[in-house]
């Protein structure tokens, strides 16, 4: 049997609000954020040597303004970049996808934890590669 594999990234900037963005009544400005932020995870994933899994579990620790259940949006953006960001349109993918989606038959678990030691905006993500 594989062994886990664990991949440590860490994002250090201002951070979004599930409320923020959910207040966004425009779409487009919910898409901005979501590509704004994509972009910048799927760089630090690639940058972490990520390679395809079948299942996985995100755990993410963090320190700003928000409370727990508030930084679940970027949570699920983190997610979505390792899915490939699919567009809504067109349904293609925007990244090469690094798992098959995002259901639970390949997520195996999410967790977020806040950590009052780490810098302010902070946040720091652990891919568990299950298979």
């Amino acid at each position: 049997m594989e062994d886990k594999i664990e991949y440590l990234i860490t994002f250090e900037g201002q951070g979004f609000s599930a409320n923020d963005f959910y207040a966004q009544r425009h779409h487009m400005v919910r898409s901005n954020i979501k590509n704004k932020y994509g972009n910048l995870f799927r760089s630090l994933i690639e940058e972490a040597g990520v390679t395809y899994m079948l299942q996985y579990r995100i755990d993410m620790e963090y320190n700003s303004r928000h409370d727990p259940s508030n930084v679940s949006g970027m949570l699920k953006v983190f997610e979505d970049s390792l899915a490939g960001m699919k567009k809504s349109k067109t349904k293609t993918s925007m990244f090469d996808p690094l798992i098959p989606d995002d259901s639970k038959q390949y997520c195996k678990g999410v967790s977020i934890t806040p950590d009052l030691n780490l810098k302010l905006n902070t946040f720091k993500f652990k891919i568990t590669k299950l298979k």
